[in-house]
């Protein structure tokens, strides 16, 4: 399992350095949804949410910051300084927030 989430999260973080945004969610979200791994987990997570600020989808943002926060507390709170982060916390989110899912998400 860690292999396969290691290479979904590395994949999303090349293709976000390449500007590939729709791409990189698509590995960043399976990195996480697909797979439970202590390491990969919470990294890919936290790379959907600077995706999902970088295509300004902030509500989508905002709710995998939360799940973030409560799967992966020690991690999330040493992201809370984080630009990204920062952010999120200076927008004022409308409506209810949806989490992005794989099939909500292009292929590559």
């Amino acid at each position: 399992e860690e292999p396969v989430t290691r290479c979904r999260w590395g994949l999303a973080q090349i293709l976000m350095g390449e500007k590939r945004l729709v791409q990189a969610l698509h590995y960043a979200v399976n990195a996480f949804v697909l797979s439970n791994d202590s390491t990969y987990t919470p990294r890919a997570m936290f790379l959907a949410v600077e995706i999902l600020v970088a295509q300004g989808r902030l509500d989508e943002a905002r709710t995998t910051w939360r799940e973030l926060r409560e799967r992966f507390a020690s991690f999330a709170e040493q992201k809370r300084g984080d630009a990204v982060i920062q952010k999120l916390a200076e927008s004022k989110g409308e409506g209810e927030p949806t989490a992005p899912t794989p099939e909500g998400v292009a292929q590559p």
